[in-house]
């Protein structure tokens, strides 16, 4: 229930500035939905595993998009890092596969001994294309009830960035930096997070992200 109130309150604040934001703007704020899934198998009692991520990056604006990542990965006492490979792939577009490396972390508190959290994801897209898009997300949260709610600041950027919906001049690339206010909350394998990302990029808006992932934890078999 408590959760429950938490994510109300987050959204209802932030729905409020990005509406007045939107009175004060010609544009209107973009809304973002991205889901994703996880899961990982230990192969060694030294904590040597594999780990992999299904992401549909962003469900409103490239719907039919999904990244696939697989690789190696070590999980220590309250912590794990994963170096991945693996691509884009594009409904009704067989050929073109932007691909991607990606290295992601997380440090709890336990790891921290601290009510902390560190999450990140430092990744390479579109290896094979005419330039290397460099990716990187970083989120560090604080835990309050017992870590079932974080509340904490991230901040995800894109360097040489091109927006696959753009066209003209606007399909440029730019590098696009933003940071913000995010709260995590954990329903156990399920994790729901909104965010509120400012851009102060010109020509890129800032944007309300909904994010919700489920961990598969460990697959034994």
């Amino acid at each position: 229930m408590q959760k429950f109130l938490g994510l109300a309150i987050f959204m209802a604040v932030f729905g409020s500035v990005a509406n007045a934001q939107d009175e004060a703007s010609a544009d209107d704020p973009d809304h973002k939905v991205r889901l994703q899934t996880h899961f990982h198998k230990p192969l060694l009692d030294s904590g040597v595993g594999v780990g992999g991520w299904v992401v549909l990056p962003d469900v409103i604006g490239m719907s039919t998009s999904t990244l696939f990542l697989i690789g190696p990965r070590y999980d220590g006492d309250g912590w794990w890092v994963e170096g991945l490979a693996g691509g884009i792939m594009t409904a009704g577009d067989p050929i073109s596969h932007p691909w991607s490396l990606s290295g992601r972390f997380e440090f709890t508190p336990t790891a921290l001994d601290a009510p902390l959290r560190l999450w990140g994801n430092l990744q390479l897209d579109d290896l094979m294309g005419d330039r290397i898009q460099p990716y990187v997300v970083l989120m560090v949260d604080y835990a309050l009830m017992d870590e079932q709610i974080f509340l904490g600041l991230e901040s995800e950027n894109r360097l040489n960035w091109v927006d696959p919906m753009a066209t003209g001049n606007a399909a440029d690339p730019i590098n696009d930096f933003s940071f913000g206010p995010h709260l995590m909350l954990p329903f156990g394998g399920l994790t729901v997070t909104p965010s509120l990302q400012f851009h102060p990029t010109d020509g890129v808006r800032n944007q309300f992200w909904l994010r919700v992932m489920y961990d598969f934890g460990p697959v034994s078999g």
